[in-house]
């Protein structure tokens, strides 16, 4: 089961929640994984630190024909990919799930096939650590006419890992340990081997819940942490009846939903829950007309959540069409809201506010009284979802209908991130500039980018690429600052970040060719100076030199004022003279002091 908020033991600081949902929602950012070929996206977790993991498939040719290799890819809070992981298990080797665990650690289980040749598959699950390392692959199944599929993944609060799915026919689960050690291995046996498991879920006291296929009825197991089975149920609605979620509540009790045969020709959305010991509670059916046809792409949708109350959420209708139904904990319907789209995935936050997303790339956020909050669409076909403590909505699809492009071997794995404008990351400020404007002070300006952050950071160092201290912290809309009581003849370096509360943007671009960084000298031309200089030159032209000394007396008091020499064409004639009757030129100054001064001081103002 694709876990799909952060458990209520943390604790985490609340945005202002009173009216966070209300702020205007943005795109912070959308990234694509392109393999050449065909990609498709299946599931997306995040961690603790805001780090975003997405897996899917990738072929090596065109079209779902050709063979397949996992595909992983991390992303940080703020979009940047920090790595890609392939596994080729030499098959078609396609991932159902993925989990993180509370180091970060990752893992994604699936299985490699290869229905032509061996007549096999092999279950496949892979841990990778933080930092993409694959840290061990465990196998399940293989040799001729062995088919074990993983479908389905959960983690409990030791980090160890369950996958579901079938081996023959028949309900397969497994636990490993975090060590990758197989602790055990179940099975629900079907004589007609003619069943397999599609969701998994794990509560507090580490029992394990099961659902899925059974003879085409749903099949409900409970084990204890040690792999004992505690009960079973099945479902039988009259026809053929295919479950897809299952969740366990703080209490114990399990609900499961999926489809079943409607007197209508198509399918209802039945839902049924029940207690910690199996018995059924109760059992409420959704009549529609026709959802989502069975196979791969069907065990990829989750249409249940579970609310802090013990509401639940569940997606039903049919597939060009889906409703959203809140039952409360007795099995009444709280509220009915449209979707009106192909519905795949359901997510829910801290505030019990829902997510709904799907195929025609359109995510829709409910409060709890199933009010619509906002609504955001993207030119992609929407598979997962997840969204963090923040109440940033995180989805992962692809282009077009996956199930077409697949012929066309054209699409990638998209990812999207929505945050609310006010709690986003700022954006970084652009084009720092730093201006020594006397020897003693450096003016920085930069252009601010960003509309929500709280203020600004100003560090500085005095060697290129740090340690940079924070020498000032600005209100929000600054575009500049002025440092003083500078040191002559030192290289300052300085760099410009914004802020608010969700976090720090990245450093300001400059136009030096330091990243993140400018550069400013104070050893710049002092023009006081120059009257000294002047004065012990001889100068042909007395009437020259007694014009260049009131230019440089009148630039020097500007200086000690504080201002700005204006007269740059003066200036540059000024200092021409002096050094041409020194026998120098402006590109023989040894530290740039003419170019610092001219370009740095004038030009800048």
């Amino acid at each position: 089961m694709k876990k799909k908020i952060f458990v209520a033991y943390v604790f985490l600081t609340i945005l202002s929640t009173c009216n966070v949902l209300a702020q205007e929602v943005i795109q912070e950012w959308l990234m694509k994984y392109d393999g050449g070929h065909y990609d498709h996206p299946v599931d997306i977790a995040i961690d603790f630190s805001g780090n975003v993991y997405v897996t899917g498939w990738s072929n090596s040719g065109s079209g779902e024909s050709f063979f397949a290799d996992f595909v992983t890819v991390k992303y940080d809070a703020n979009g940047n990919e920090l790595w890609v992981r392939k596994y080729d298990g030499d098959y078609r080797d396609r991932p159902s799930g993925i989990v993180v665990d509370s180091l970060s650690n990752v893992y994604v289980t699936g299985y490699s096939h290869d229905p032509n040749i061996c007549r096999c598959a092999l279950s496949v699950t892979i841990k990778y650590d933080a930092d993409g390392n694959e840290l061990w692959v465990k196998k399940s199944g293989g040799g001729s006419d062995a088919y074990n599929f993983a479908y389905a993944i959960a983690k409990d609060f030791s980090d160890n890992v369950y996958i579901t799915g079938q081996s023959n026919g028949e309900m397969l689960t497994i636990k490993y340990s975090a060590e990758g050690k197989e602790l055990w291995a179940k099975k629900y046996l079907n004589p007609n081997k003619n069943s397999w498991a599609v969701d998994i879920s794990v509560d507090s006291s580490n029992n394990v819940y099961v659902t899925g296929w059974f003879n085409g009825d749903y099949a409900t197991v409970k084990y204890d942490a040690n792999g004992n089975e505690l009960w079973a149920r099945r479902y039988n609605g009259g026809g053929i009846d295919w479950v897809n979620t299952i969740a366990v509540d703080l209490f114990g009790n399990v609900y499961v939903t999926g489809n079943s045969d409607s007197n209508l020709g198509g399918f209802d959305t039945i839902t049924i829950k029940y207690d910690t010991d199996g018995n059924e509670l109760w059992v409420k059916k959704y009549e529609g007309r026709y959802m989502l046809p069975i196979n791969d792409y069907y065990f990829y949708d989750k249409h249940l959540a579970i609310d802090s109350a013990g509401n639940i959420y569940i997606l039903a209708g049919n597939y060009y069409s889906v409703d959203i139904v809140k039952y409360d904990k007795e099995g009444n319907v709280l509220w009915i809201a449209g979707y009106g789209a192909n519905a795949k995935d359901i997510s829910i936050d801290l505030l019990d506010n829902i997510y709904v997303t799907g195929g025609d790339g359109i995510t829709i956020a409910y409060d709890t009284n199933g009010n619509k909050l906002w609504q955001k669409e993207s030119c992609m076909s929407i598979i997962a979802s997840a969204v963090d403590p923040a109440f940033n909505v995180y989805v992962a699809g692809g282009l077009g209908d996956l199930s077409a492009v697949a012929e066309a071997g054209n699409s990638n794995i998209t990812t999207i991130k929505y945050g609310h404008a006010k709690y986003a990351i700022p954006s970084p400020p652009a084009n720092l500039l730093a201006i020594a404007v006397s020897p003693y002070q450096v003016n920085l300006s930069w252009v601010d980018t960003s509309d929500n952050e709280d203020g600004f950071k100003v560090e500085r160092s005095i060697i290129s690429g740090g340690p940079y201290s924070t020498i000032a912290i600005l209100p929000e809309n600054s575009s500049s600052y002025q440092d003083a009581g500078l040191i002559p003849g030192t290289t300052y370096f300085y760099r410009v970040k914004a802020f608010n509360t969700t976090g720090d943007s990245d450093y300001a671009n400059t136009l030096n060719g330091h990243c993140g960084e400018a550069e400013a000298s104070t050893n710049v031309y002092d023009a006081c100076s120059l009257i000294d200089v002047i004065n012990s030159v001889e100068v042909s032209n007395r009437g020259v030199k007694t014009g260049l000394l009131s230019l440089a007396e009148n630039a020097c008091n500007l200086t000690r004022d504080g201002k700005v020499i204006p007269a740059k064409g003066m200036l540059t004639g000024l200092l021409k003279e002096v050094l041409a009757q020194k026998g120098k030129t402006i590109d023989s100054l040894s530290d740039d002091i003419l170019k610092n001064y001219i370009n740095n001081v004038i030009d800048g103002l």
